[in-house]
């Protein structure tokens, strides 16, 4: 299970003036410029990363200040009760200072869950070249059991004899979705106001049939409904209320409208 794009992540806010001004002396129309670094957690996620390609000054210059943060991609900021930076250390290679004592590359700078704002006294700056290249480590725990993309495989599933009409004509449908999970479709789902509240999602990608009908049928559903307590800690879907919308498409006959309610 994979967290929702809603939670991934981004670090920090770099100010900075171009090389051009000189180590001693530092002018007043510095550059800010946000550097994002998505980041995808899984519910409960309490490991430590090293991630590669992380965004940087791309010319020559000075960091004169470095606010770092967490925030959703709607630019909220998670609680720290939700979302917990333990720590965050970026690390750079090829700057001609060698290492830091005990580590593998020089440390640029450091973080905890407090996310301190480095802000370098004038006249100095902390100089960056096009060359170097970012590591970032970095420790965050999700608390949160909310979000998940499932891969949702039939692989030789059935519903047995399905009455299609008021005449009682029925099918018998054979699914073969792929055993491949890069291969199979996948289910977004959120859970709100847990665990009296509301759910929704999204079901998209291709189902194989076999039987007495044959063929691929691609989904791209959204569905939205209510979700309740349902003892003994678990959570159900309210019966009567999620509310699907979306197409079902066949190459040889077409797309069809979903709009069903269960």
């Amino acid at each position: 299970m994979r967290r929702l794009i809603p939670l991934a992540l981004a670090l920090a806010t770099v100010v900075a003036v171009p090389a051009s001004a000189g180590a001693a002396k530092l002018p007043k129309d510095v550059t800010r410029t946000t550097y994002r670094y998505p980041i995808d957690l899984r519910p409960g996620t309490n490991i430590i990363k090293i991630r590669f390609g992380v965004p940087k000054p791309q010319g020559p210059g000075y960091i004169v200040r470095f606010k770092p943060n967490l925030t959703r991609r709607d630019g909220s900021i998670p609680p720290t009760d939700k979302i917990h930076l333990h720590h965050a250390v970026w690390l750079r290679f090829g700057t001609g200072n060698g290492s830091t004592p005990g580590y593998p590359a020089e440390i640029l700078t450091a973080v905890g869950e407090e996310k301190t704002i480095v802000t370098v006294p004038r006249p100095y700056g902390v100089p960056v070249s096009a060359n170097e290249t970012w590591l970032l480590n970095d420790m965050i725990h999700d608390l949160t059991n909310k979000g998940m993309r499932l891969y949702v495989a039939m692989v030789g599933y059935t519903d047995g004899d399905v009455v299609i009409d008021e005449d009682n004509h029925v099918v018998h449908i054979v699914y073969d979705t792929s055993a491949d999970v890069t291969m199979q479709p996948y289910l977004m789902l959120t859970l709100h106001n847990f665990p009296n509240g509301t759910l929704d999602g999204t079901l998209m990608g291709t189902y194989h049939m076999n039987g007495d009908i044959k063929g691929d049928v691609t989904l791209n559903l959204t569905f939205a409904g209510q979700i309740m307590d349902g003892g003994g800690g678990l959570v159900v879907r309210v019966p009567g209320s999620t509310h699907i919308t979306g197409t079902a498409t066949n190459p040889d006959n077409g797309s069809f409208d979903v709009d069903v309610t269960l």
